[in-house]
């Protein structure tokens, strides 16, 4: 079934992927719930991209890592389903949407340069 709104690009290279995001309204980050998914949340490049363009973000529950733009869906019968988090989505004010805590890679450089140096142990 086609709809007229929901556009498959297939995949797309990094460097050209975020003039599509940009002018989207929702992002959807269907991970799958598999054991220890949970760092997804903490280390999707994906999820930094949509944040990165003020997207509400769908996405399961495990992937929400506590803030408010990620509209978490459980699978099953527990919880708000997706299309409830899809609802939600639409009427997320995006402004709300903080983007200054987006690093870039020279801020992640100079943050991992700061921190203090592993002690190594003598050798004998």
């Amino acid at each position: 079934h086609q709809y007229k709104n929901v556009f498959e690009y297939g995949e797309v290279r990094f460097e050209n992927i975020v003039p599509y995001m940009k002018y989207a309204d929702i992002a959807l980050a269907p991970y799958q719930d598999l054991p220890d998914a949970e760092y997804l949340g903490e280390s999707s490049l994906k999820l930094v991209q949509y944040n990165y363009c003020k997207l509400p973000i769908v996405a399961p529950y495990f992937a929400a890592s506590g803030r408010s733009h990620v509209l978490p869906y459980f699978q099953g019968k527990i919880g708000q389903n997706i299309q409830d988090a899809f609802i939600k989505a639409q009427s997320y004010d995006r402004q709300t949407i903080k983007t200054d805590d987006i690093r870039d890679w020279k801020d992640v450089i100079d943050l991992m340069l700061s921190l203090p140096k592993k002690e190594e142990k003598p050798s004998h």
